[in-house]
């Protein structure tokens, strides 16, 4: 069959289950369908265009169909932050570093803003699972801003020792610090060292 006239048979039927409120999960569709995803996330961010709020009145919860909230996130505006961003989404830390296939700490590392020297290949990744552009990656992955005045207020009054401040680290410098405290799975290792 003719691919475009497959995926203009997939667009259209799901045009109609759109309009008739019965349309299926956008994880679900791309899920049927993996070689047109880009193609549906896009047929689907323009009807959220269209009309903002179908997302909301459709009851389609993050975790239920998180392709649809990840668009959502898009439509509705920026996240401050990569945590944010996850949470969005429905996903646990772990579950945005199978995504990313990277250990977890890494992805703490990630949403604390400590990691410098990223590969491209990692702000591509964010930006496709995220729907946002490298820009906006780089800006969800700035470190936060401090805000210590009350933490040096208690300090300076009795309170208890500084708090170490996070430690930042290469990528490449993280990923041998987690390759020390457990060993990288071998797709970890073929993606991310030969990047870092």
């Amino acid at each position: 069959m003719d691919t475009t006239y497959e995926l203009d048979s997939i667009r259209l039927e799901y045009l109609e289950a759109w309009e008739e409120n019965r349309a299926p999960s956008l994880e679900s569709l791309v899920a049927r369908h993996p070689q047109y995803a880009a193609e549906l996330s896009d047929l689907v961010f323009s009807l959220l265009e269209e009309d903002p709020e179908a997302g909301v009145r459709r009851d389609a919860a993050p975790a239920e169909d998180p392709a649809l909230a990840r668009i959502l996130a898009f439509v509705h505006g920026n996240d401050e932050s990569l945590a944010q961003a996850r949470k969005a989404v429905g996903w646990s830390p772990g579950a945005l570093a199978q995504r990313l296939n990277l250990p977890a700490r890494m992805v703490a590392w990630l949403e604390q803003g400590t990691l410098r020297e990223l590969p491209e290949q990692l702000e591509l990744r964010l930006a496709e699972l995220f729907a946002r552009s490298r820009d906006q990656v780089r800006e969800m992955l700035a470190p936060p801003v401090l805000r210590q005045p009350a933490g040096a207020f208690f300090r300076a009054t009795g309170g208890s020792p500084r708090t170490p401040v996070a430690r930042e680290r290469t990528f490449e410098e993280a990923l041998a610090e987690c390759s020390r405290q457990e060993p990288l799975t071998e797709s970890q290792r073929q993606e991310w060292l030969g990047t870092a």
